[in-house]
């Protein structure tokens, strides 16, 4: 496969009013965004699987098939998502229903212990568990006999998705023909600091508050549970994301404290190692994950041709709200901009592994 893909993302063109990055970032996220008739095959073919990992933990997908494909002779699209979230994520289930419309079989995978899965697996999930990547993509080639995949990945799944393929290097997943992400926390130290900034405890309390009622849940309900049970009676003591991760991210993740974390999980010192085409998407105005973490980064990812980047002005986090009447290429799209252009980047590469 040819790393130089022909694609230029559309211009991100946000309203005049929709400038601020934390509009951009809150109102993608909580606004109403109705599906439409147009996604009604999508819904109809939905299905649940749950994916076992080498170590015994499930993960629930939701599996959308195109049909009068047995074969699986069309491409499957993995779907990662962010801190926090699931594959009922508004972006999730956005991006799932846009890759099945224009031709995709579409998977939405939940992480170890998102969306309700507690009782599914002991371990838990962090920004480089490239297992929910590297083995699901293995069984969809293996055991459900697709030839071509393609993954998205947003916020922390972005990261997991181009840590997956640093580490993959000249070996990626057998079929991964290309990736996109969408504001990927490719240095968690910085993200960790600007988190931490007092303009953004809005999403610093949202994020702690949540993972909280995860340990909670988590001794209840999960196999091996009652192992947390001196963790989460400190829990009361935790007032920021760092000493959660200090406390219980790193330490079931394998790694030595939250620095060795931010070290070792981080996509950014490797980004010149992804040889996948891959899609990378980041708002200069990210409120909490500054775009100056590109900085030192720029002439190794300009060096790499499996690398598209585009680096808009505006959109925030995971925002990139368009203006109303702003110009769509495909009837599927919306104005969601990073999952239009998301899908139609792996629709190009698509076209340019047909060709």
């Amino acid at each position: 496969m040819s790393a130089s893909i022909p694609f230029s993302p559309a211009p991100f063109e946000p309203s005049p009013w929709l400038r601020d990055a934390h509009l951009q970032t809150i109102l993608a996220e909580k606004l109403p965004r109705p599906m439409g008739r147009r996604h009604e095959a999508w819904r109809r073919a939905r299905r649940e699987h749950l994916f076992t990992l080498s170590d015994g933990d499930r993960l629930k997908g939701h599996v959308h098939l195109q049909p009068g494909d047995p074969d699986r002779r069309r491409p499957v699209v993995l779907h990662l998502h962010g801190l926090e979230a699931s594959v009922d994520a508004p972006y999730q289930r956005g991006l799932s229903a846009k890759a099945f419309a224009a031709g995709f079989h579409s998977v939405n995978l939940n992480y170890r212990n998102c969306g309700d899965t507690e009782q599914l697996a002991r371990g838990g999930y962090h920004s480089g568990a490239t297992e929910h990547g590297v083995e699901v993509l293995r069984a969809l080639h293996d055991e459900w006999g697709f030839r071509t995949l393609y993954v998205t990945g947003i916020s922390l799944g972005a990261n997991l998705v181009l840590k997956m393929l640093v580490d993959a290097g000249d070996e990626p997943p057998r079929g991964l023909a290309g990736a996109a992400v969408v504001s990927p926390p490719i240095d968690l130290a910085a993200g960790g600091r600007g988190l931490a900034e007092p303009s953004n405890l809005i999403y610093a309390m949202y994020f702690l508050l949540s993972l909280k009622r995860k340990m909670r849940r988590k001794l209840r309900l999960s196999p091996g549970g009652e192992e947390l049970a001196e963790r989460v009676r400190g829990l009361w003591r935790i007032w920021t994301l760092r000493e959660f991760d200090e406390r219980f991210t790193a330490p079931m993740g394998g790694f030595r404290d939250a620095a060795d974390y931010y070290d070792r999980a981080s996509a950014g010192p490797g980004l010149d190692r992804i040889r996948v085409p891959t899609l990378l998407v980041h708002a200069q105005d990210d409120p909490f994950l500054p775009y100056g973490m590109y900085a030192e980064r720029m002439e190794a990812i300009a060096r790499n041709p499996y690398l598209t980047t585009y680096f808009p002005e505006y959109g925030g986090h995971v925002g990139f709200l368009s203006r109303p009447g702003a110009a769509l290429r495909e009837p599927w799209m919306d104005g969601r901009w990073c999952e239009n252009e998301a899908i139609a980047y792996l629709l190009a590469v698509e076209a340019a592994q047909v060709t």
